[in-house]
């Protein structure tokens, strides 16, 4: 079922987090965050379920998209980026992330990307 995805949400300001792990609960979503590159990647050991990744490019900005698609590369990554950051958001989606969002964030396009990089993933159990 798509709507009981785990995710991922990394950003370093603790108001976003508490606003998104709320928003994104509210819709049926198993939530963790990280607020450093560090507990990113940690997070991903300790949650192997996760199914995307929704990253703000200021916390470990390309060198994190990398390590997590080398760490999970099945993972779908969702980019956040605010004002100044396009031209990052374009070089991040060329190294694997599924497409980027900018700050402050339209949570009804979220939530659209979210439930595409869920509908479009295939599993070997049969699990989407």
């Amino acid at each position: 079922m798509t709507q009981s995805a785990r995710l991922l949400f990394v950003d370093d300001e603790d108001a976003i987090i508490r606003l998104m792990t709320q928003f994104l609960t509210s819709r049926g979503y198993r939530v963790c965050w990280a607020d450093r590159a560090v507990t990113c990647l940690t997070a991903l050991d300790e949650f192997p379920d996760v199914r995307v990744v929704l990253l703000d490019l200021s916390v470990g900005g390309t060198d994190l998209l990398r390590l997590i698609k080398v760490k999970r590369p099945a993972v779908d990554v969702i980019i956040m980026t605010g004002q100044g950051e396009e031209g990052l958001a374009e070089r991040s989606i060329g190294l694997g992330a599924f497409d980027h969002l900018p700050k402050p964030l339209d949570l009804s396009i979220l939530e659209k990307l979210v439930r595409a990089c869920i509908n479009q993933q295939t599993f070997p159990n049969g699990e989407s």
